[in-house]
């Protein structure tokens, strides 16, 4: 105190000095929180809004989530209808493949009916030749029969002994025996031709002939 009375003056100048100096310390000082304030309203808001956007992002993670779970969901169904479309082709390839086969049977056996019916044709068709040339022949011989027979009747009415003498005809031991070899080829060729015309009739299948007149 005794030297602040004895140097008052320079004391006081020492003291505005100072004050001055913390002053200035202390707007400079001021001046810098204001700047870390605005600094940390700054990083507050951008920290909030990085907050807002995390809570936005986690929304949409959620929302991203149950969106594919149901997508999951929905490839099951999917799945599941796959599954029953490939097993019902499965079981229609199956069922064509048996199809196929029994077509296949079929036209095999097709096949083989034809075969049978172009040979049983070539049989009718010789069976039919054999017929016409059997049918020609013996109406070649009923042609010759009737011929003989008017003959035979001209002679009757030109000749009235015949009508007397015609019960020794062919009678062993009389002038009108006619000798058994000379009838008996003409015979055999009448009974051959009736057989073969039988024959040929027996040949023919008439279940044959009512498939090829379809």
């Amino acid at each position: 105190m005794d030297e602040f009375k004895n140097n008052k003056d320079g004391k006081i100048e020492e003291l505005k000095a100072s004050i001055a100096t913390q002053k200035s310390a202390l707007q400079k000082h001021a001046v810098h929180v204001k700047t870390q304030q605005k600094e940390l309203q700054t990083s507050t808001l951008e920290l909030e809004q990085i907050e807002s956007d995390i809570l936005g992002e986690k929304t949409q993670l959620e929302e991203a989530k149950a969106g594919i779970a149901g997508l999951h969901k929905e490839l099951a169904k999917l799945q599941a209808k796959v599954d029953l479309s490939e097993a019902e082709h499965a079981k229609a390839e199956e069922k064509l493949q048996e199809e196929m086969a029994t077509l296949s049977r079929f036209d095999t056996e097709l096949k083989e009916l034809e075969r049978v019916i172009k040979e049983q044709k070539g049989i009718v068709a010789q069976a039919d030749l054999g017929v016409q040339d059997a049918e020609h022949k013996i109406q070649a011989l009923t042609l010759e029969q009737t011929k003989a027979q008017n003959l035979v009747e001209k002679l009757e009415q030109l000749c009235p002994w015949i009508e007397e003498e015609k019960g020794s005809f062919g009678k062993p031991g009389t002038q009108y025996t006619v000798r058994g070899e000379a009838l008996t080829p003409l015979k055999l060729r009448a009974d051959e031709l009736k057989n073969s015309q039988e024959g040929l009739k027996k040949k023919i299948n008439p279940k044959v002939m009512n498939m090829i007149d379809r």
